[in-house]
């Protein structure tokens, strides 16, 4: 049975292993924002480098996809020598079974960069394999009681960045995947084919969500909600009054607010989800 993504074995590809990388970047089984890649796990075989001005290297994938989304990463930078950015690194080129391509530049710092990345040096076009995250909502450091105040912490890229194209015409079999160099070098680790029409990665605005449990000892305890989107993102969970409208309307104190609810249930949180996400 097909999955709704379905990452490629890249295996005869690889050709380059941990050690051209600084650190242990994570290889293997991956899930990055709820999306399931396949690294080698081999630690001396488990990345497609590209030198400079190498062959092409041409990725059978033979089926129709929505998207197909690649982990890769530039290894090599002269931006902060003074280099524009927006450098063409590589052409992807997407060839379709009956004819037809069509080719993406894959550009510094638009849909590839270095790691570790700078601040405010992210790509604009790519997104870094570790997604946002919340703060530890009851106890932190005081040195970061001003970034807590943000409740977020902004995901930045740990060992890949990862790239989605979106095919113009998913109808049509895409035969295979072109990747024809330049004069930097860089790796891919993992690609993965996308058979759902959704942005694999949500951009939508959040959406409020009324969280009301069914079991009654569940939604009498002490509340301690939390929630954990994989396929998007969410803010901290809040109770909501537990008190019927007429009678807060009846109450003596109606317009001041109302005692806060100290239970699990009903509850309310803001979401931000492709439409696969659990």
């Amino acid at each position: 049975m097909r999955k709704d993504y379905q990452p490629l074995d890249l295996t005869s590809f690889y050709n380059a292993g941990i050690g051209i990388l600084e650190g242990q970047p994570n290889i293997g089984s991956q899930l990055y924002h709820g999306l399931p890649f396949e690294i080698g796990s081999d630690t001396d075989r488990c990345f497609i480098q590209f030198l400079a001005d190498a062959g092409p290297v041409l990725i059978p994938i033979q089926t129709a996809v929505y998207r197909v989304i690649v982990a890769h990463r530039l290894l090599e930078s002269r931006v902060l020598e003074g280099e524009s950015v927006g450098r063409v690194i590589a052409n992807y080129i997407f060839r379709y079974a009956d004819g037809g391509q069509v080719m993406v530049p894959i550009r510094e710092r638009f849909e590839i960069n270095i790691i570790p990345t700078g601040w405010g040096q992210k790509p604009f076009a790519a997104w870094p394999d570790r997604k946002d995250s919340l703060y530890s909502r009851y106890e932190g450091e005081w040195g970061s009681a001003g970034n807590r105040q943000t409740e977020t912490s902004a995901g930045n890229a740990q060992d890949y960045y990862l790239w989605i194209w979106e095919n113009p015409e998913p109808d049509r079999e895409i035969d295979s995947m072109e990747i024809e160099t330049r004069d930097r070098k860089f790796i891919i680790s993992a690609i993965t084919l996308g058979y759902l029409d959704e942005d694999p990665i949500p951009r939508s605005a959040r959406s409020e969500v009324m969280i009301s449990l069914p079991d009654e000892e569940d939604a009498a305890k002490p509340f301690a909600m939390e929630v954990e989107v994989d396929r998007g993102i969410s803010t901290y969970p809040y109770p909501l009054p537990d008190r019927s409208e007429e009678n807060y309307m009846d109450s003596s104190l109606k317009g001041w607010g109302e005692e806060q609810n100290q239970k699990n249930s009903a509850s309310y949180v803001e979401i931000s989800a492709a439409s696969s996400a659990t």
